[in-house]
């Protein structure tokens, strides 16, 4: 479907509108659109600037296809637009640069935005500031910086362990009342199954949240189902401009989670008005039982489906999955068990994302045996079919016992998972290489130096020597090591060498 219109002042109101009934219900959009000056009042949910005259693009649906005829049109119209406005932030072009460097036009503006938000990311990563003030600082929408979840993104502290009595005492009071369902909790539910998260929000009997969340929402579905699988950005640690490419799986997940966001915080909607002056908001039935710190994103007891669990709401296996979904999709700090931890790595393939991250967490080694036990098992079961993945597990294991021991054991536990690690069965000349890189990756996050390695490697070498002999250890060491970087190569040798005579 095609058309063009001109809409004068106030006009752009309509335009706008119009724009996104055919966006949402066509197969391919071509719209050229004149948006003339309204000088009397520019209204600010246009997605266009004031006193700009825009051109809007082509949405093609699965299969669609563009017209010559409608090609050239567009073509005509975009020029036209970026002649007019060179420095639009809306929409622009951009010259390729040279060959070796093809966005060097770029580099500027990407490293400004890069270092404008670093600071601020970096904290609310760390669950030091709000989410909101992520959004604020990227020009995202709040839901948008909810739901985004990654290791470098904001992930989900819990800020209270144990959990407080006094809290819990407040959810139970709750139970027959009124509650507010705020943008990070709805976020929460979207992840889970649609029967779990009902189950999880029970028994108010009502919840209420504002028009302006509700809004945000449905501005980020709008803005990640546009948003493409490519994006430029900045590489802080390589100092560069670089291209992401997202994986079609995860940019469906996230589609579907934004989604499934807004349904959430838009069912069973109707209006209610709260006293004078107040803004309206949308009232629903079903409150959100996964309470979250209001506008922080940060999970205040990260053990809400245990409770349901105790109270009979979920059975045992169920409260098990969703604390399993929760941790896959970065809520760090959840206590640790080998059960759910388990489960989580099981469903993501065994990767190392977000269960590795939990595991880098201090937080997750109160049982150092256990927690060292399940990161060998994660990088045994995917050594031979994904190195670079048992790699990331024995990094996020070497950083997590770092962070969670005193400094004055901090060496001799170190020096126990290292050798745990050499003396797996699984671990081969091989595979070896990939092993050492992880360990030296967890060094490097905790700025550790090697002398735990140092140490579990002697120790190694002389349990070696005290079963094979002096000669038949040395080759069997070097034999273990011939794959393994230069350096490591050296680190061997100058074991084998300064080894005690008998």
């Amino acid at each position: 479907m095609c058309f063009s219109a001109v809409w004068p002042p106030p006009a752009p109101v309509v335009a706008a509108l119009a724009l996104g009934v055919q966006g949402a219900f066509s197969n391919v959009l071509l719209a050229v659109v004149d948006v003339e000056e309204d000088r009397r009042a520019g209204s600010r949910t246009l997605p266009v600037r004031r006193g700009v005259k825009v051109s809007v693009g082509v949405l093609t649906g699965p299969g669609s296809s563009l017209p010559d005829q409608d090609g050239n049109r567009l073509r005509a119209a975009t020029e036209s637009y970026m002649e007019r406005f060179p420095a639009s932030r809306v929409f622009r072009a951009v010259s390729v640069g040279p060959p070796d460097d093809p966005l060097e036009n770029l580099t500027e503006e990407l490293r400004s935005a890069y270092e404008h938000t670093q600071k601020i990311g970096d904290r609310v990563a760390r669950g030091e500031l709000p989410v909101g003030m992520l959004s604020l600082a990227a020009g995202r929408t709040y839901a948008e910086a909810c739901i985004r979840r990654t290791a470098e993104r904001p992930v989900a502290h819990a800020a209270d362990l144990p959990p407080l009595a006094a809290e819990s005492q407040a959810v139970q009071a709750a139970l027959n009342g009124r509650g507010a369902l705020d943008t990070s909790a709805a976020a929460t539910l979207a992840l889970l199954e649609p029967g779990v998260s009902e189950q999880l929000v029970g028994q108010l009997r009502a919840v209420t949240t504002t028009d302006q969340l509700l809004a945000d929402a449905l501005q980020a579905k709008e803005s990640i189902a546009l948003r493409s699988d490519m994006t430029v950005a900045w590489d802080g640690d390589n100092a560069s401009a670089t291209v992401l490419i997202s994986a079609p799986e995860e940019l469906s997940a996230l589609r579907s989670a934004t989604s499934r966001l807004v349904d959430i915080m838009q069912a069973d909607s109707g209006r209610l008005r709260q006293g004078a002056g107040a803004r309206a908001v949308v009232r629903r039935s079903e409150p959100a039982r996964a309470r979250t710190d209001a506008g922080r994103g940060i999970v205040r007891n990260p053990q809400p489906a245990g409770r349901r669990v105790s109270g009979g709401v979920l059975t045992s296996e169920e409260g098990l999955v969703v604390k399993a979904e929760l941790l896959r999709n970065y809520f760090v700090d959840i206590p640790f068990s080998a059960s759910f931890y388990r489960l989580a790595a099981q469903t993501d393939g065994w990767q190392a994302k977000a269960v590795a991250l939990a595991v880098s967490r201090p937080s997750a080694w109160a049982n150092p045996h256990a927690a060292s036990e399940f990161a060998l098992d994660a990088a045994s079961r995917i050594t031979q079919s994904m190195p670079h993945e048992a790699s990331g597990w024995l990094s996020a294991a070497y950083a997590g016992l770092y962070r969670a021991t005193l400094p004055s054991h901090r060496s001799s536990s170190l020096r126990v998972l290292i050798w745990r690690v050499l003396t797996q069965p699984w671990v081969a000349p091989s595979s070896l290489p990939f092993l050492l890189s992880g360990l030296r990756a967890g060094m490097t996050a905790v700025a550790d130096n090697e002398d735990s390695f140092r140490a579990a490697l002697a120790q190694y070498y002389s349990a070696l020597v005290d079963e094979l002999g002096h000669i038949t250890a040395g080759s069997a060491l070097m034999n273990l090591f011939a794959l393994t970087e230069e350096s490591d190569k050296a680190v061997a040798a100058r074991t084998v060498l300064t080894h005690p005579s008998e």
